[in-house]
């Protein structure tokens, strides 16, 4: 049986030789993007060291980055991408990062009592709003699961998008544009051809990415549950988390929209 897109949409992304010798630069990159995740984290758990699991890790620089700053008990980190995984495991190696333990897994195969009882659950980067166009109910039971793992007064952090960027661009549900990166990301530009559902709030996002300084070019393909605030309310008071709060950004900014990105923070 074929895989759902969303399962190969990361199968060749950050891998180890298409960095040409610059991969400490895009590390320390990466890290620093990490800064805001762990300033938020730090201001919801005080002086205090944590357990975390974070869902689709990807190279785990926030949990390496939460190792840094000496906040890290013990890190989890789930990510599917084979490639992302192996880039993950010589960074650890690389880095000295004892307190991480990156798997490569599909975050809903898991079997959650294969982890210690966790302080956070942390999804961030969009892995969220990939999980249910992949299994219809998936979301549900997937916060069921991090509910019965998290200690009392234990919290998830969900950060996702809105796309307002690419639905107001719309004509009849249909969109291309160009995006540009930023050096050191070894990829310039991609070209985004979306569709979206209005039904079941399915964007399918398609994009070619070209090389900054040869030849090259990647495409891939992933399918996005759109999600607004009430959208992400609803299942988490329903699995039993006592408080939901919203946050327009990772300092910690009044909820203003959900047309972009923004951040729920639920606790037992």
């Amino acid at each position: 049986m074929q895989k759902h897109i969303n399962l190969t949409t990361y199968d060749d992304f950050e891998k180890l030789d298409s960095f040409a010798g610059d991969i400490e630069r895009y590390r320390k990159s990466k890290l620093k993007s990490a800064e805001g995740h762990v300033g938020f984290i730090k201001k919801l758990f005080p002086k205090k060291k944590i357990i975390v699991l974070e869902l689709g890790s990807g190279n785990s620089k926030t949990l390496f980055a939460l190792g840094k700053a000496g906040v890290l008990q013990k890190g989890y980190g789930l990510e599917i991408s084979k490639s992302r995984y192996k880039f993950a495991e010589l960074w650890k190696r690389e880095g000295g990062f004892k307190r991480v333990e990156n798997r490569n897994v599909d975050v809903l195969g898991v079997d959650f009592r294969d982890f210690k009882n966790i302080d956070l659950c942390f999804c961030v980067d969009l892995a969220f709003q990939f999980f249910e166009p992949v299994k219809k109910g998936s979301v549900a039971k997937l916060l069921k699961d991090v509910y019965r793992k998290l200690k009392a007064g234990g919290k998830v952090v969900i950060e996702v998008d809105g796309l307002g960027k690419v639905l107001t661009k719309m004509q009849d549900n249909n969109v291309k544009f160009w995006e540009e990166f930023a050096a050191p990301d070894p990829w310039r530009y991609s070209l985004w051809d979306c569709s979206f559902n209005p039904k079941n709030k399915f964007l399918d996002i398609k994009k070619v990415f070209l090389r900054r300084n040869e030849f090259g070019r990647s495409e891939n393909r992933m399918i996005l549950r759109i999600y607004t605030k009430a959208d992400m309310q609803k299942p988490l008071k329903e699995v039993g988390f006592s408080q939901v709060a919203f946050y327009q950004n990772w300092k910690g900014g009044k909820f203003t929209h959900d047309t972009g990105e923004y951040i729920a923070v639920a606790t037992k």
